[in-house]
């Protein structure tokens, strides 16, 4: 039911990454020049045995006829390449081959495959990015570049292996911290002109040694916390404090105070105070946010708390039956049947099976588009008739509907994904040189 994990609209071919020119370091055994290769019957014409060995990668062995047919497909995927030599140009096209190469011996001992529903998920992803149904993306992939569907999916299959093995061979070494997504909230809210009204607490900093400075200032972020949670102002705090002062700064511009107290204040709810102080040659800095003027619009979304019942469909020949037995728990329902027990008893879901069915409240991007849309038309506490998702069958309870503000935790969430997926591609990259560079490849034309 959940939309799958990778989120970048899958190419018609591979990454770019793949386009590594020849590395130097690599294992590579090389017995004629690259300028050698050439694409079609005119160079296959002066073979006269096609079964011919031409490359060994790893303990891999690919034929003449076998290279030159995928050569000419990798060639096939470019249109004009100006101002790239033709000798770079099959150096760069052997490379991508060799690389899908490494990619599939690895896949094939990790034994990573792509389902039915990873494929279903992936083309409903791609088809709503570009503003079209699965049947229209597929019409328009056949007429730009002659895919087929099967064709099409293959393709499709191919990009969910490769995101699942650079997941699982680079993944577990990327981390994005919330200091990274604060100063990258601060950085935005510089360009846009953010302005805030802003106060300052003003406190000097202890005398003594470090461990005298270190309780003095633990006492004295005690007493700022507790006196603004009980209500008081900046202005009453700083008359508790020996030589502290308050100063109202009024508004100001994110774009022109310094970094560091941008990056203190960009992502602080009006109201509050910042956690740490900003220290600087006049002392320890406590901002606090009065009111924020120029923000983006606030995102709105709607969620369901939602129960449902799934019959999974793992192929197309499964579709009509699991239909049909989701009609007839439908009509049940409609006579009063128990939703719970029916869930418990038929749901392939069987985490929420066992909660009777229960998912909790649901947001609308979580979920695949035809159950959002199933869920929030739905009627509470009315049972809507099964919906097809790339899962299966699916009937829903709604219970509850409400729209939220998400503003915040959305806008969060898309520069956490923006900042991973940077990282993730620079040790992506980083790997796939390593991968290149242990390989051993004899290439034999």
């Amino acid at each position: 039911m959940f939309q799958n994990s990778f989120a970048r609209t899958v190419c018609l071919t591979l990454s770019v990454a793949l386009l590594t020119p020849l590395n130097p370091y690599a294992q590579t055994v090389v017995n004629s020049p690259s300028s050698a290769l050439e694409f079609g019957q005119k160079y296959a014409s002066n073979y006269q045995l096609l079964d011919e060995i031409a490359l060994v990668i790893n303990d891999e062995v690919i034929s003449y006829q076998q290279l030159q047919q995928e050569l000419a497909r990798e060639r096939a995927q470019f249109g004009d390449m100006e101002g790239i030599s033709t000798q770079m140009l099959q150096t760069q096209l052997l490379e991508r081959v060799i690389m899908q190469h490494l990619l599939a011996q690895i896949q094939q001992k990790v034994g990573i495959q792509a389902s039915e529903q990873d494929i279903e998920a992936a083309l409903m992803q791609v088809a709503g990015q570009n503003g079209l149904s699965v049947d229209e993306l597929l019409g328009k992939v056949q007429q730009e570049t002659g895919l087929d569907e099967r064709a099409f999916r293959a393709q499709m299959a191919h990009e969910v292996i490769l995101q699942q093995l650079r997941q699982g061979l680079v993944g577990q070494n990327v981390r994005i911290s919330e200091a990274q997504i604060d100063q990258q909230l601060a950085q935005i809210a510089r360009a846009q002109g953010l302005r805030l009204q802003v106060q300052d607490l003003l406190v000097p900093v202890p005398a003594g040694g470090v461990k005298e400075r270190g309780e003095a200032v633990k006492q004295i972020l005690s007493t700022i916390a507790n006196a603004h949670q009980a209500g008081q102002s900046l202005a009453q705090i700083a008359s508790q404090i020996n030589g502290a002062t308050f100063n109202d700064l009024g508004e100001v511009s994110m774009a022109q105070i310094p970094t560091r107290f941008a990056n203190a204040i960009a992502n602080l709810p009006a109201g509050e105070i910042v956690e740490s102080p900003i220290t600087d040659r006049d002392g320890m800095h406590f901002l606090k946010v009065v009111s924020k003027q120029g923000e983006g619009g606030a995102y709105q979304l709607p969620e369901a708390n939602v129960a449902h019942i799934l019959l999974r469909v793992d192929n197309e020949t499964q579709a009509n039956s699991q239909k049909q037995r989701a009609d007839a728990l439908y009509q049940q329902l409609l006579a009063g049947a128990d939703f719970s027990v029916l869930a418990q008893t038929y749901s392939d879901d069987r985490v929420s099976a066992s909660q009777g069915g229960q998912l909790g409240w649901i947001g609308a991007d979580e979920v695949v588009p035809a159950f959002a849309e199933a869920m929030m038309q739905a009627i509470p506490n009315q049972y809507t008739a099964p919906v097809r998702t790339p899962y299966g069958w699916h009937i829903l309870k709604v219970l509850d509907q409400r729209i939220v503000d998400r503003s915040e935790e959305v806008l969060r969430a898309q520069i956490r994904q923006s900042l991973l997926e940077k990282q993730l591609e620079e040790v992506w990259q980083q790997r796939l040189l390593e991968l290149r560079q242990q390989a051993y490849v004899d290439i034999r034309l």
